[in-house]
């Protein structure tokens, strides 16, 4: 923990079998079983990237070096056979974080880039769903470069199109349906599609896009319920009106 890279190589050099070791600690007042492996990736969080720059730089640095060094070890192989399964894995705490570096490192290992939470998130949705998804973009299409499943839904049944469409994150949702513009009518378990969840939460510019994009307008729910019946505004209700009645070529000229 303290960022001594050399010497850790050592010891692992001879006692490999001690990366599976487990060390009861107590994190935000629940007890829970962490690895090596989780612990620096707890500690390298915790210090974040804006606090690297008040003085923890070099320890920072250093963290990072280690996570690359078990990684050469199959440390992902061996940090979660007994570990808490409340706890959220590394690759979603990064994510969620928003830390690119701690990302990027985390999936240069034999990582999982589609394991999920208990509720069925990916690092996918995770990302889209935090604040951080619109201070480091980048993210995003780090994790699509490596495999992560626009289509793979939570418990809910809610994609990443989804959370992007709740967040009003037009950028985010935008790259989304580049990489998979099948998805742009993908429902959830309560047959909402993204559009249902862009009309709720009044996001005008991602119902555009979504438009733009081919999504139904006249899609129902499980309660029989259409994208405009969940509108909160009067423009919201006025935009998919007009994409109920004008043919989708004349709306596209139009806009």
């Amino acid at each position: 923990m303290e960022g001594r890279v050399a010497a850790l190589a050592m010891l692992l050099l001879v006692a490999e079998e001690r990366i599976s070791a487990m060390v009861s600690v107590v994190i935000d007042g629940v007890r829970t079983k962490r690895s090596i492996y989780n612990s620096v990736v707890d500690e390298v969080l915790s210090i974040g990237e804006a606090s690297a720059r008040d003085g923890n730089e070099m320890r920072r640095k250093a963290l990072l070096c280690e996570i690359q060094l078990l990684n050469q070890f199959g440390a992902t192989s061996w940090r979660d056979q007994k570990v808490d399964r409340r706890s959220l894995p590394p690759l979603l705490r990064a994510a969620k974080a928003g830390d690119m570096n701690v990302t990027k490192m985390l999936l240069m290992g034999d990582v999982d880039v589609n394991e999920t939470d208990p509720k069925g998130n990916t690092a996918l949705h995770s990302f889209l769903s935090s604040s951080s998804s619109t201070q480091e973009p980048r993210i995003e299409w780090l994790l699509l470069k490596n495999g992560a499943r626009v289509f793979q839904g939570n418990k809910l049944g809610l994609t990443p199109v989804h959370s992007t469409a709740a967040k009003d994150n037009y950028k985010a949702l935008q790259s989304l349906l580049l990489h998979a513009q099948d998805c742009v009518d993908i429902p959830s378990k309560t047959k909402e599609t993204p559009l249902f969840l862009a009309a709720k939460n009044g996001s005008l510019s991602c119902v555009r896009l979504l438009l733009r994009y081919g999504a139904n307008p006249k899609a129902q729910n499980l309660r029989k319920q259409r994208p405009i019946d969940v509108a909160t505004s009067q423009d919201m209700r006025f935009l998919l009106n007009s994409a109920n009645v004008v043919p989708m070529e004349a709306y596209f000229f139009c806009e």
